[in-house]
């Protein structure tokens, strides 16, 4: 009977030395299985995880957003109540009568979507009033005076409105 050949076996060097110890061909199929478990990507858990910890910053970043902007809306419509005060009483001191004309004439300009009734407060004063009419709600309508400036005692100006900006 001819002999049969087989191949030799896989030879792997154990150190630098020229010494080989041969080695199943198994070994070197299963490390290759290793390999591709370990990148087969992200388990369940580790994308549950991820998502919570997303939903716990959501949750915590939105209502300080919400209340940042509240505060732009109050402080755009106290910007807007101290510039027509000021105007208001540029006006009277010139001894021009008050109309809404004569304040657009003066170069007054409101932030989009703030409103200001002015109304008159006594024989020589106003009341001005400011509130939101679109967008985010101040945290409340706000109330400057000719005589006293800002009144945070008072939510509305008494009487009839004289003028309506804008």
């Amino acid at each position: 009977m001819p002999a049969t050949l087989h191949p030799p076996p896989l030879m792997v060097p154990l150190n630098d030395l020229v010494e080989t110890r041969p080695v199943a061909p198994s070994t070197c199929s299963r490390v290759g299985l290793a390999d591709a478990k370990r990148d087969r990507g992200f388990t369940l858990v580790e994308i549950l995880v991820v998502i919570i910890i997303i939903g716990i910053l959501a949750a915590v970043a939105i209502p300080v957003f919400l209340s940042q902007r509240q505060k732009a809306a109050d402080a755009s419509i106290k910007s807007d109540l101290r510039t027509v005060t000021g105007t208001v009483l540029a006006i009277e001191a010139a001894s021009t009568p008050l109309t809404k004309q004569a304040i657009i004439d003066a170069g007054v300009r409101l932030s989009p979507g703030v409103r200001i009734d002015i109304y008159a407060h006594g024989s020589e004063h106003h009341c001005l009033l400011g509130t939101k009419i679109s967008g985010v709600n101040p945290t409340q309508n706000w109330v400057s005076t000719t005589d006293g400036g800002f009144n945070t005692s008072l939510s509305a100006c008494a009487g009839v409105s004289l003028i309506t900006l804008p």
